[in-house]
């Protein structure tokens, strides 16, 4: 199978009944029953040697509709590519596409294949299995990939054979993917165009109606009246400081870093931005381009909350302010040249630098042109179509088309609420129900937990952003697109979130706080689910979501993500003691997240005393070598390296997952991330008290190597650092360690008091290898910036087989951690590898407890506990749970 796992997606998804295309007719392929079914189904195995396996079969468990459907198992445990499930053809004339109904139990990718009456073979991606019945129609159009025959791209005569092919690509390496009614699409498509009927304006953020309605609702609630004055008196004091549009486009905003210690600048005036570590002033390009960008965001934003002010209360300086920037921008827009993100001209953005920025920047306008639309002039309204609309999207937007990310959900915002606010159905059919639509970047884009399969909750928030938008706009005009394609959006962070409502910085992510994103005021007014509502608990409520959107009073309280869970198509295994709010660890396993993936399988975030202790480095400034240099590798992160390097992009495994009287546990495989070594760690949490970690490696050729298991604590260790001084290596990351120390760490456990403030309570962090001539490194790798330095602690060992034990309290003591490696033995007495399996003996406050990780599930022993369990945790003075 070519490329299948490397190349963007490619599809044209359309909901049932609707879409882009209307067909005038769809003869049944295979419905799975009677004489209709064709029984010559057969399977193709991707890689065989490579231990793949499945099946295809009848079933009426696979059914949709009648009584029978296809089952397609699949079993990725021992490797291999993909499982296709091929369906020889007997068809007459041309055919444009394949409909079909289907689900899956894994949210592997799949994909469509065909191959004509010469011998080419066609491939097309459709995106990941869904967990529920969805259905699907692929147009035979713009392939993933072709081969074969005449290997020209082009389709000749009626298809021979088409197949359903699923890709190894899921973090769940087994599953079924069943199918019923495939259709056969006619070549001759009927051109279909919105079909709902336009309300009058507004109709991109509430209908007319619902205005009035709001505005009842504000005035007879005293805390959103107060909310409605504050924005109020925000657009006057805009208008004391004065509203002029910038003649020139901006630029990145990602430059505005000191190139030196990667720091975000200071703005002190619009030619002067200053390093807040070593105070030097820049000025020119592209700092000063960027005090531009924050202009054109800043009057952008001024333009919808003018106009949000003005139509919930008829403020006629309000109304003022949106006129006059939406009519500044619909005379000056199109003046702007084109450039990108390096000065370039003839491609990027016109009022900003990247077709990105200039589609989030003209949402904001079209949305607040909306709300004044009938206090402008027709000469007003005529410069926004073409001054504006028209530009932004044919030269700047349209050009730049992606296939699935979460950029082109800003494309589709733009280009849909272009076409709802000047009715042009063919932009609203494109930004929708295109091949590169909203629908399409959801089935595309979700895994089946319901994140953005990029991995960053804070890009999740950025696509459901874009996604949102373009929902509301829709909902207005007759379609709600909220509850079948963007609830689980907003569900799945609710799961991942840590006790505090933030969630792990995984990939590129900043930082992402619940209580921040509005976009839940939404979420609870559309999709009536009473846990929406937490993260507004802990918000200010005072956006102008909460305006037009916000309940006056929030349903009765939830619990945010109680207990052990997991997300295992995120690739997210959660330890929480349940009842308890105190303690959290997040294992990371899954998929790499694309551009903005981390190389940091099986790393580890812990959440304990009411902060986070342990946390993932989040991301920089893109255009600052930090960036690449030190947040996105695997010496920054909570993890392993081998012989200093760089983990690979890999897609991890979990192995095990069990909760215990005491306390729980999770087990992940890193897959093929680290170089010849098989990578497992086990994870235990006991109590809310401590966190038990088990680095297993096994060199896959019987050869030694050097193995780093690094932690980022926070704070300060507590500890006079001795040891040897010794350099950095040149290895990704740890070019950017400083004061690094190392001295040998004997039999005996080596605990590391930290604090995560200068006067706070200690906790510990506690760390045994066991390999000969195992060795305890301790100095400082960046935080925010090169001089902004955190604690890193490394154990490297050199072995072929090796463990590494972990011990990390939660909770503020002054007595550390006692904890010892234990062998394991097998049925036959012998003793097993540590890198293979392995358990530890811990001592935390009054308890003892042992946890042992057993990734084969063979039979094996250690003094105090026997079995077969993958997981098990032991409380060694009273009772004992294992899994």
């Amino acid at each position: 199978m070519r490329r299948l796992a490397a190349v963007t997606v490619v599809i044209g998804l359309v909901a049932a009944g609707v879409g882009l295309l209307r067909y005038r007719m769809t003869p049944v392929l295979d419905d799975f029953e009677g004489v209709l079914r064709l029984n010559t189904w057969t399977v193709e195995l991707g890689h065989p040697g490579d231990g793949v396996s499945g099946r295809f079969a009848r079933t009426p468990l696979a059914a949709h509709s009648g009584h029978f459907g296809g089952e397609m198992a699949f079993d990725f445990s021992r490797g291999g590519r993909y499982v296709a499930a091929n369906m020889p053809t007997r068809l007459r004339g041309s055919m444009g596409g394949l409909a079909f109904w289907v689900r899956a139990t894994a949210g592997v990718l799949l994909a469509v294949r065909v191959r004509d009456g010469e011998g080419q073979v066609f491939q097309k991606e459709i995106g990941f299995a869904p967990r529920d019945w969805t259905p699907m129609r692929v147009t035979f159009e713009e392939w993933t990939d072709s081969w074969g025959g005449r290997n020209d791209g082009i389709m000749r005569g009626s298809p021979r054979a088409i197949a359903l092919v699923a890709a190894n690509t899921a973090p769940q390496r087994s599953g079924t993917v069943y199918i019923d009614d495939l259709r056969k699409l006619p070549d001759r498509l009927v051109e279909h165009m919105w079909s709902e009927a336009l309300p009058p304006h507004p109709r991109l953020m509430l209908s007319l109606e619902e205005l009035r309605l709001r505005r009842a609702v504000i005035r007879r609630t005293p805390w959103l009246r107060s909310v409605l004055q504050h924005h109020a008196e925000q657009v006057r004091e805009a208008v004391s400081t004065g509203i002029s549009i910038p003649p020139e486009g901006g630029q990145c905003e990602h430059w505005y870093a000191c190139p030196d210690h990667g720091a975000s600048l200071e703005m002190v005036a619009p030619r002067r931005h200053v390093c807040p570590v070593d105070g030097k002033v820049f000025s020119g390009w592209p700092y000063d381009q960027v005090w531009v960008t924050k202009q054109h965001k800043r009057l952008a934003r001024l333009a919808r909350q003018a106009a949000v002010v003005f139509a919930l209360s008829d403020d006629p300086v309000a109304l003022r302010v949106a006129r006059t920037v939406v009519a500044g921008y619909a005379r000056r827009y199109r003046s702007y040249p084109l450039h990108d993100i390096h000065g370039r001209p003839g491609r990027g953005g016109k009022v900003l630098s990247q077709s990105l920025d200039d589609a989030a920047w003209l949402v904001p306008i079209l949305q607040a042109a909306d709300l004044v639309w009938h206090e402008l002039s027709d000469a007003e309204r005529r410069s926004v179509q073409v001054g504006l609309v028209s530009p932004a999207v044919a030269e700047v937007i349209r050009p730049a088309r992606l296939r699935f990310h979460n950029i082109q959900c800003w494309h589709n915002a733009a280009v849909g609420l272009s076409g709802f606010l000047t009715g042009d159905r063919e932009l609203i059919a494109e930004a929708i129900e295109g091949t590169r639509g909203f629908e399409a970047q959801v089935r595309n884009m979700v895994d089946q937990d319901g994140q953005w399969s990029e991995g960053s909750w804070g890009y999740h928030f950025y696509a459901l952003e874009a996604l949102a938008t373009l929902a509301e706009a829709a909902r207005v005009c007759g379609r709600d697109l909220f509850p079948a394609y963007l609830r689980p959006m907003f569900a799945s962070p609710l799961r991942a979130a840590m006790p505090d409502g933030t969630l792990p910085r995984f990939n590129d992510d900043s930082g992402t706080d619940l209580s921040r994103v509005d976009a839940y005021e939404i979420a609870c007014a559309r999709l009536n689910d009473a846990s929406f509502a937490e993260p507004l608990r802990r918000s200010r409520r005072d956006s102008l979501r909460t305006l037009l959107y916000g309940a006056p009073n929030l349903p009765p309280s939830t619990t945010l993500g109680a207990g052990p869970r997991v997300m295992t198509d995120s690739g997210y295994a959660i330890l929480a003691p349940r009842g308890s709010t105190s303690a959290y660890v997040c294992l990371k396993f899954g998929r790499h997240g694309g551009d903005h993936g981390h190389y940091d399988k099986n790393g580890l975030v812990v959440y304990g005393g009411g902060s986070v202790v342990f946390d993932d480095p989040g991301v920089g400034p893109y255009l600052n070598a930090l960036a690449d240099g030190w947040y996105k590798t695997s010496a920054a992160h909570n993890t392993a390296t081998i012989s200093g390097r760089c983990q690979s992009a890999a897609l991890g495994a979990l192995v095990g997952f069990a909760e215990f009287p005491d306390g729980s546990g999770a087990m992940a495989d890193a897959g093929y991330a680290v170089d010849g070594m098989r990578y497992r760690r086990a994870v235990f949490m006991i109590g809310a008290e401590a966190v038990v970690v088990l680095d297993m490696l096994s060199a896959l050729d019987g050869e030694p190597r050097t193995v780093d298991v690094l932690w980022h604590p926070p704070g300060i260790i507590a500890r006079r650092q001795s040891g040897t001084p010794m350099m950095p290596s040149s290895g990704p990351g740890y070019r950017y360690m400083t004061g690094l120390r190392s001295s040998p760490l004997g039999p005996a456990t080596a605990s590391l008091p930290y604090r995560t403030e200068q006067d706070g309570p200690r906790r510990w962090l506690t760390l045994l290898g066991n390999a000969p001539g195992a060795r305890l490194i301790l100095g400082s790798g960046p935080g925010r910036n090169t001089c902004d330095r955190r604690p890193v602690a490394i154990v490297r060992q050199r072995s072929a087989s090796t463990a590494v034990l972990t011990v990390l309290t939660l909770q503020p003591t002054d007595k550390p951690p006692n904890a010892r490696l234990l062998p394991l033995q097998d049925s036959q007495g012998r003793r097993l590898a540590t890198g293979d399996a392995c358990a530890a003996e811990v001592r935390v406050g009054s308890g003892r407890w042992l946890a042992a990780a057993n990734p084969g599930g063979r039979p094996v022993a250690c003094p105090g506990w026997s079995g077969t369990d993958v997981l098990a945790l032991t409380r060694l003075s009273g009772k004992s749970g294992t899994r």
